[in-house]
């Protein structure tokens, strides 16, 4: 008798408050500002959050085509009231650097990287009765997808070489490298020509 007393002062079981956006934090960003990010998400602090605000801010940020990764992290902001919410926009917007203007006001501005990313590396060696042989390997990275390259091997001196190779890193998988590749090489004893 006295439990079903309690539950009437109580009024039973109150329904869950509505998640509402507390704060918003942009990581990762360089050449965009936060607000602009923010703009860009179509979000502000005060909004509504319910069970697809988080693909809708992606899909929005994603279809901006500025950014070569985007995630929205839902997290509270508070242990006392989990009706705040806070979002945390992760962004990469691919290579970028720093170039400095000269100007007095603005010193230094970001700018994206435009071209191919090419990897250098000397390629040198010396083996007994062929000689000196050097060159060098030129990559470049992430051509299929992230943890691929291609690459060209060029070498001069004891063994010419010129070739083409390409490498993909494949994670969690039973095969976890895929290599192929073609070149043709002359090695030139000094004794018999």
């Amino acid at each position: 008798m006295w439990i079903v007393f309690a539950l009437i002062l109580l009024g039973g079981p109150r329904a869950p408050a509505a998640q509402v956006v507390a704060a918003i934090q942009v990581h990762g960003n360089t050449a965009t500002p936060d607000d602009e990010v923010r703009r860009l998400a179509g979000i502000a602090v005060g909004s509504i959050v319910d069970e697809t605000t988080v693909d809708e801010v992606s899909a929005r940020l994603r279809a901006t085509r500025r950014f070569d990764n985007v995630q929205v992290l839902k997290r509270f902001a508070s242990i006392a009231d989990p009706s705040q919410v806070l979002l945390v926009i992760l962004v990469d917007e691919g290579p970028v650097h720093i170039e400095v203007t000269g100007d007095s006001a603005h010193p230094t501005k970001v700018a994206r990287n435009h071209g191919p990313r090419l990897m250098f590396l000397p390629v040198l060696g010396r083996e007994d009765g062929y000689g000196f042989t050097y060159g060098a390997l030129v990559a470049h990275p992430d051509i299929a997808g992230k943890n691929s390259r291609l690459a060209f091997p060029i070498t001069w001196g004891g063994e010419k070489k010129a070739g083409v190779e390409f490498e993909k890193r494949i994670e969690g998988g039973v095969i976890d490298r895929v290599l192929a590749g073609a070149s043709v090489n002359r090695r030139t004893n000094p004794f018999f020509e």
